[in-house]
């Protein structure tokens, strides 16, 4: 002490340290025990009395593993005091063996050696905190995310065997569709041999044909994967393939070229009419008799960036007259195109030029039911 009474500044910098670690030491919510190297207890701070019940100074003197006896922590903290080295633990569990009825707990917890100048440990630093609930926390989530996983799994395995059940229903459908329309194809044929007048006739064959074109809809579907849509592609090349014979046709030049794209069963159909109705009238109509050239048709088909379809068919036969929409209501055949067309909410033109060239504009179903929820939903 100073002549004036007054501590040094050192000493009273000390003291002010030591006050601020021991408000610390007290107010912080980790359990905190300073242990001398014999595992007796030295001081412990209010939170580690609290947890156990208990006063500060009821533990100052008693040996640590006398009131919580623990083999494996016991042989963790000689090991510290005779290494020096701290040993730091991770939601360790802990069961009191002189209470049983307290359960488990699990702790994170540190045991930090305390050395004097010479480096020889004089004794240990116990901090613990108590992670019981949030490890129960997570025994729980994890609990029920495995039986949230089973019950999904559970759900989607039904649904899987539900999809599996309904395909073969509907291969099964489409099946039996193409199978009866291959029948009635036949019935017409029969018609078509007892018959002796050529218009019944030729009535009966442009019958037979769109029948045929539909079934030929229900095989691809009946034998495709996902058996709801069409690979159109493929569709008109077959289709062309089924109505065109160079020996009742002659020789032409038949180029199909469409990108390669599906159609759903409700848009191939109609789809599938119009080509079926188009090439059949240019088989019959383009190239006559006399004449003079080599015959080409060409079916393009193709999606734009709007998602908008467009077939284009043409050939370079005879044309069509100019006064072909006066008379669309006497053609049978120019009738079902349009009346295809409008089951598309198309709209189909005939373009003038060498030949004729017919043009179908027709919008993606699927652009269109997301246009109307879009707009549905800014209007509610």
């Amino acid at each position: 002490m100073s002549d004036d009474g007054q501590l040094p500044q050192d000493a009273e910098r000390e003291s002010e340290a030591t006050q601020i670690v021991n408000a610390i030491f007290d107010a912080t919510p980790v359990l905190i025990a300073y242990l001398d190297k014999d595992l007796n207890f030295v001081r412990v701070n209010k939170a580690y009395a609290s947890a156990d019940g208990q006063s500060p100074d009821d533990f100052v003197g008693k040996k640590h593993f006398d009131l919580y006896p623990n083999q494996d922590n016991e042989r963790i903290f000689r090991q510290v005091i005779a290494t020096g080295e701290p040993y730091t633990a991770v939601a360790k569990a802990f069961e009191y063996e002189h209470a049983p009825e307290r359960g488990t707990s699990f702790w994170d917890w540190t045991l930090t050696p305390v050395k004097d100048r010479d480096g020889s440990v004089k004794g240990a630093v116990l901090s613990l905190l108590d992670v019981t609930s949030h490890v129960e926390t997570s025994v729980a989530l994890d609990r029920n995310r495995k039986e949230l996983q089973s019950r999904v799994e559970a759900a989607t395995d039904e649904l899987r065997k539900s999809l599996a059940q309904k395909e073969v229903l509907l291969q099964e459908i489409h099946h039996r569709v193409k199978n009866n329309l291959a029948m009635v194809s036949a019935f017409l044929k029969l018609k078509m041999q007892g018959a002796d007048y050529p218009p019944v006739i030729s009535a009966l064959r442009t019958c037979n044909e769109r029948i045929h074109a539909m079934a030929m809809v229900h095989k691809k579907l009946y034998r495709s994967q996902d058996m709801a849509s069409v690979h159109m592609r493929d569709f008109i090349n077959d289709l062309v393939k089924a109505l065109y014979s160079p020996p009742e046709h002659g020789e032409l030049t038949i180029a199909v070229d469409a990108d390669n794209f599906v159609l759903d069963m409700d848009v191939a159909i109609p789809c599938a009419l119009v080509i079926n109705e188009l090439l059949t009238n240019a088989l019959k109509y383009a190239f006559p008799k006399g004449w003079e050239g080599h015959g080409e048709i060409r079916i393009q088909m193709t999606q734009g960036t709007n998602g908008q379809y467009r077939l284009d068919f043409s050939d370079n036969g005879c044309g069509i007259p100019e006064n072909v929409e006066e008379e669309r209501n006497d053609s049978m055949g120019l009738q079902m195109i349009h009346l295809f067309a409008s089951q598309l909410d198309g709209k189909v033109t005939l373009i003038s030029g060498g030949g004729t060239h017919w043009c179908l504009l027709f919008p993606n179903i699927e652009t269109q039911d997301e246009q109307k929820r879009t707009h549905d939903n800014s209007t509610g």
